[in-house]
């Protein structure tokens, strides 16, 4: 029994170094452990050649100097391109597709997020089109939220995780490595297809042990290749409820937490393994002081103090005890969700709870203590003016964040945007989710403001957030690459085949 993992092209439309997936290698490494005789493997087409075969975008070195200069018509071109191959019979379907057959897989599983659905979609019925005998399964964020219109708008898909998928993807492959079906009804959670009619599965949920879960395997594919780093985390789920966010509903709301004592165990092995920069992946880390606290002072304790770490926060959060507690860490970043600049898209359309004042507390405090922080800035909400993005984009030398990114507010499903959406007469399906980028102000503008008033400020404010993101290079890539002389040959590598796409 062979399953092939698959991740389908995403952040390498924009010439940006993807993560390793820790849920993949979770995934991995739970099969492993509970299947005897498996063969398990991993695909990531972010690593495809993705040459354009037009001039559009300028020449090369047009494009070195937007990347320095102005960061927008890099952007764009890119997601112009993103938007094409969904649209005009690309051949890198048929290329992911031949590469997939090649390994022989009894399954595939895809890892989906509502943005690459449409992808999903493409892949999937090539696969279907070649070969009949291979399972398809999908899961991630946009099944646990949509299963049942993907199992009803995919014919060529057989399963749908909704959920947790560990132990339902254990189970799956024991049925298809078995072929025994007749406990197919007792999954919770997986929709599935049975003489043309889906169904879902109706028994009790396996309620997972997160300590005793194996550690995720950390070298599938081409490890090299990846963002600097390994990702952990500590907990899992989001207690807020964040009106442009499904991450609470993907929980129900509930946070799951790991020991740190396991969490510690996980951290020895990657030290062990060679990693140094660690990503921490918890919703909010600094969820509670008391955890951070025996978290700091075990890493310290446990000879791990030469790990560097990075982690998100909600601003109101930040307080002096805490940035007490961890001046202990050695730490690369914090990243924080500025998101708007006035209390009305803070409080009534966001639902943040939240408030400005919050976040011009908390970066003046972590300015004060010298940490580096990168802040996330979001524009096009629901029914917002010109005055109040302006607003939002005179933060920003108010806060003097080290680094920082701006995006276009999307509907994604399930959340309070998709509902604001609705109203205005924009709905998405799976043959268009390609469209809900954040980095396009024509495809999904919430806001009152008409597109190309939104398109103007966009450009300016990415134009504030690419000078203060070359300051940031200039200094981190210094300190990594006398840290780690090696990463400036893979930097380069990535730089010169993302400029090579839009050769003329």
């Amino acid at each position: 029994m062979k399953v092939l993992f698959v991740r389908t092209p995403m952040r390498s439309f924009w010439g940006t170094a993807p993560g390793y997936p820790l849920s993949i290698g979770l995934l991995a490494a739970y099969l492993r452990d509970k299947v005897e005789d498996i063969e398990v493997d991993f695909l990531d087409f972010e690593f495809m050649d993705l040459y354009r075969p037009s001039s559009e975008g300028g020449s090369r070195l047009s494009l070195v100097k937007n990347y320095l200069v102005s960061e927008y018509p890099r952007v764009m071109a890119c997601q112009k391109y993103w938007e094409s191959v969904h649209t005009d019979g690309s051949p890198i379907w048929a290329k992911m597709c031949r590469d997939i057959l090649e390994q022989s897989p009894d399954i595939v599983a895809i890892q989906c997020y509502t943005v690459n659905m449409t992808s999903v979609k493409i892949l999937c019925d090539l696969i279907r089109e070649n070969n009949d005998d291979i399972k398809i399964v999908l899961g991630g964020p946009h099944i646990t939220l949509r299963a049942e219109e993907t199992i009803t708008a995919l014919g060529s898909v057989d399963y749908c995780i909704e959920g947790e998928a560990l132990e339902a993807l254990h189970q799956i492959v024991l049925i298809e490595k078995n072929k025994s079906y007749k406990n197919l009804m007792d999954l919770p959670g997986v929709w599935f297809k049975k003489n043309g009619q889906r169904h879902s599965g109706q028994g009790q949920a396996c309620r997972i042990d997160i300590d005793a879960l194996p550690f995720a395997d950390r070298f599938l594919g081409n490890v090299a290749g990846y963002a600097p780093g390994q990702h952990i985390f500590t907990s899992l789920g989001c207690a807020w409820k964040c009106a442009y966010c499904s991450a609470h509903r993907i929980n129900r709301g509930k946070v799951f937490f790991r020991s740190m004592e396991n969490v510690i165990a996980e951290l020895r092995q990657l030290q062990s393994q060679g990693f140094k920069n660690i990503r921490i992946t918890d919703d909010t880390f600094t969820y509670s002081k008391k955890r951070v606290r025996k978290f700091v002072e075990l890493v310290n304790s446990s000879g791990l103090s030469d790990l560097e770490f990075s982690f998100g926060a909600r601003v109101d959060t930040i307080d002096p005890e805490l940035l007490e507690i961890i001046s202990d860490l050695n730490i690369s970043y914090v990243s924080l969700g500025v998101e708007a600049g006035t209390n009305r898209i803070l409080e009534t359309v966001m639902n943040k709870k939240i408030k400005i004042a919050d976040t011009i507390s908390a970066f003046d405090l972590l300015n004060q203590y010298k940490f580096r922080t990168m802040a996330f800035f979001m524009l096009g909400n629901p029914g917002e003016t010109i005055e109040e993005m302006r607003a939002t984009y005179d933060v920003v030398p108010r806060i003097k964040p080290s680094q920082g990114a701006v995006s276009i507010a999307s509907p994604l499903p399930e959340t309070d945007y998709e509902a604001y959406a609705r109203k205005k007469g924009m709905v998405f399906t799976i043959d268009d989710y390609y469209k809900l980028t954040n980095f396009n102000p024509f495809n999904h503008n919430l806001s009152e403001v008409k597109d190309d008033d939104l398109d103007r400020i966009y450009r300016k404010f990415k134009d504030r957030i690419l000078k203060i993101q070359n300051k940031y290079r200039i200094k981190s890539w210094s300190r990594l690459i006398l840290s780690n002389p090696g990463l400036i040959l893979s930097f380069l590598e990535r730089k010169i085949k993302f400029f090579k796409m839009f050769r003329k």
